[in-house]
């Protein structure tokens, strides 16, 4: 699920205001759509993030925004510039995303935090919504895993070019390579440069592409990574015996190429061979924030699973092999991990026999259901990742009025039920702070947005687990934050409840200039 196909259906459209210092007279003057800020930039760089670290990381960006959106030979504020900005301009061919003077420009979206402490005037701020959907696919969709995250994505095409940009504005504050495009993968994680220890010495792997990869990211250095492989080897080997297509890769992190060729010698699977620039070309590429980390890829290297360990852990003679989605899952130590990764149906009970064969009976048809739904996603992102040549033509609707319904594969929705491993209590008393509640129950849980549901319902029936999930993917959920997540509810110090009044009261939303002069666009395209 990428941030480019669900744009039209689910993004295009967002309310998002305009932060200024100055007192606004109107608010519907502040209120406008994420498309219009699309349209009037070359760049988008959405910024999430909360607490002093997202302060510190504002400061520099908002720097770095200044220097590129500053024309060259002309004051900042000229009034060229503020026209260009908000789209008060002459009609311009959708390929031309630059200002007149070639410099770059920048739109910064902040979502989530304080709005009025971490923001710069000239940002806009997503308005925070009653439906945690909205910011879950966001979150999703540009794959951010930590607080604060940086993505930059190219207004033309829609397409994500970083989701790296924290590390990358440490590394480069004052923006030279900017946008910091993120490398081709094929380029880095070439089969042909693969590596194994023989012997007393490094020799080319050779062999067939495995269909499943795991690429562990590690050192020498590194004390929980050393614990990592000695439990990971009886396992590789057991994988391996059963003649799966499955394949470890090491990808160093060491400080010199002798530890490196110390450690491999202990490891009975495949290397890159020792070059840190690779190493850290492919932690940008899959968003990889620390060692040890084991992710899991398949055969065109998109992403099986960011918690390689534990699925292994959990199967380790690979009865489940690839490790695609599964219609149910028992929470337990291994499969926690997964909540991280989708929005999560979790039926608590006792954990007893009894209460499991219960369960099963009332997940099994409503999981199978969700799984096909997730393998039909999957299905569409494999084919999303052929390689194809892609134009702005391609990215542009050819009904500017469309209100097609959001695509299913947009909330997607994993099952799982409890048995007696300690992590359900721990879940359920520390996590939702609801050790008191009366079992079974049924919650769902995005760990992503940050929040939770809870169904009402006294008894649990297949009809009761029905009519929650449609209440699910209608948006008629009530949400509640997670003890550790924060709720924004001024953005620019304009009050939530205004800002949705004026949404509601103003044309900007459906007939926003932007929008109007994409629909010029799209009859020229289509003339």
């Amino acid at each position: 699920m990428s941030f480019r196909d669900l744009y039209d259906n689910c993004f295009r459209d967002l309310p998002i205001v305009l932060v200024s210092k100055e007192k606004v007279r109107e608010i519907s003057e502040s209120v406008t759509t994420l498309d219009h800020v699309f349209s009037s930039s070359q760049y988008v760089i959405f910024f999430f993030g909360a607490g002093p670290k997202s302060v510190e990381l504002g400061r520099t960006l908002e720097d770095l925004v200044k220097k590129r959106n500053e024309p060259i030979g002309k004051t900042k504020d000229s009034p060229a510039r503020i026209r260009r900005f908000f789209g008060f301009k002459k009609k311009k061919s959708s390929r031309d995303r630059s200002s007149p003077d070639g410099n770059t420009v920048i739109a910064v979206v902040k979502v989530g935090g304080d709005a009025e402490e971490e923001m710069a005037e000239g940002w806009f701020s997503l308005v925070p919504s009653e439906d945690a959907r909205i910011r879950s696919r966001l979150l999703r969709s540009l794959a951010v895993e930590t607080n604060p995250s940086i993505v930059v994505v190219e207004s033309g095409t829609r397409a994500v070019i970083t989701t790296d940009g924290r590390r990358l504005l440490a590394e480069d504050p004052s923006g030279k390579d900017f946008p910091w495009p993120t490398p081709d993968v094929t380029t880095v994680l070439n089969d042909d440069l693969l590596v194994r220890w023989e012997g007393e010495g490094v020799k080319k792997a050779g062999g067939e592409r495995a269909k499943v990869r795991a690429l562990l990211f590690g050192a020498l250095w590194c004390p929980p990574f050393r614990e990592w492989i000695k439990q990971l080897i009886p396992i590789y080997s057991s994988l391996r015996s059963s003649s799966l297509s499955f394949e470890i890769i090491f990808c160093s992190s060491d400080r010199t190429e002798e530890a490196f060729n110390s450690f491999i010698a202990q490891m009975p699977w495949v290397s890159l061979p020792y070059d840190p620039s690779k190493t850290i070309a492919l932690t940008r590429i899959f968003n990889v924030h620390g060692i040890p980390s084991l992710i899991l890829i398949d055969e065109t290297n998109n992403i099986i699973s960011r918690h390689g360990r534990s699925v292994l852990m959990e199967d380790p003679k690979g009865v489940h092999f690839p490790w695609g989605s599964r219609p149910l899952y028992e929470l337990n130590e291994h499969s926690v991990s997964r909540l991280r990764e989708e929005p999560s149906l979790i039926l608590f009970t006792e954990g007893s026999p009894e209460d499991i064969r219960f369960s099963l009976s009332i997940l099994d048809e409503v999981g199978n259901i969700l799984h096909r739904e997730r393998v039909e996603r999957d299905e569409r992102r494999r084919r999303e990742s052929v390689p194809r040549s892609t134009t702005n033509e391609d990215c542009i609707s050819t009904d500017s009025s469309s209100d097609s319904s959001v695509p299913s594969y947009a909330d997607p929705l994993q099952v799982f039920y409890t048995g007696e491993d300690p992590i359900c209590d721990h879940i359920l008393d520390r996590i939702l702070e609801m050790g008191e509640a009366e079992l079974p129950l049924l919650v769902i849980v995005d760990a992503v947005a940050g929040v939770s549901a809870v169904c009402e319902e006294e008894d649990v029936s297949k009809e009761v687990l029905d009519a929650f999930i449609s209440a699910y993917k209608g948006g008629k959920l009530k949400w509640t934050a997670l003890p550790s997540s924060e709720s924004t509810r001024t953005v620019g110090g304009i009050p939530t409840s205004l800002i949705r009044e004026a949404t509601r009261q103003s044309a900007l939303i459906k007939m926003s200039p932007s929008q109007g002069s994409i629909g010029d666009e799209k009859k020229e395209l289509t003339a």
